[in-house]
């Protein structure tokens, strides 16, 4: 298995764990549960290679079997409509829920699918801060 099909399984498998403990801690158990819980996702979008875990999950019925209903919604705020209560989860680079959360907001990154940092800096000649 090659680099990049191993990490869209190891993405999709991971983000189908986090949604099942998404629908557990909030109360549901088989007993009482209905037949679907259902979730809010922000973010996703079909153009980029992380979401495909979470899209091959959808059709292929993971999600289903595990009784969860998810609903993916392409979004460029997604982070505002998580801390709004718009979405129970988001697909979202790190530096946006470290930025969240150094503001206050309560938020709990579960998983980064990247290997460094997606953003950087680069200062021109005689800068030596991020203040200049």
């Amino acid at each position: 298995m090659d680099h990049k099909k191993f990490l869209l399984a190891t993405g999709g498998i991971f983000l189908l764990l986090v949604l099942r403990f998404l629908a557990l801690a909030q109360g549901a158990s088989r007993e009482a549960k209905p037949a679907f819980f259902e979730l809010n996702a922000g973010g996703f979008g079909v153009e980029s290679a992380s979401s495909w875990p979470a899209y091959l999950a959808q059709q292929k019925g993971f999600f289903a079997k595990e009784g969860l209903k998810v609903t993916f919604t392409r979004s460029y705020e997604q982070m505002p409509g998580l801390i709004a209560g718009s979405f129970d989860v988001i697909a979202e680079a790190a530096d946006t829920p470290i930025l969240a959360a150094s503001k206050g907001a309560e938020l709990l990154v579960v998983y980064d699918i990247s290997h460094r940092p997606s953003q950087f800096m680069v200062l021109g000649p005689g800068v030596n801060s991020a203040a200049q």
